[in-house]
């Protein structure tokens, strides 16, 4: 579902689901992950972790 949303060129997209099924926690989700600046991450601690 995520690759069809995310291929998806419409600029509106209609989720329907029942409520308490997580449509807005995804959403803002996935909006966080993909404004994030990985710039700045150049230098994290938190890189450390994912380095082999």
């Amino acid at each position: 579902m995520i690759i069809k949303f995310l291929e998806d060129e419409s600029d509106e997209i209609c989720v329907i689901r029942p409520s308490n099924y997580g449509k807005t926690t995804n959403l803002i989700m996935m909006q966080e992950f993909f404004q994030m600046n990985y710039e700045n991450y150049e230098n994290s601690e938190n890189r450390k972790l994912f380095e082999n």
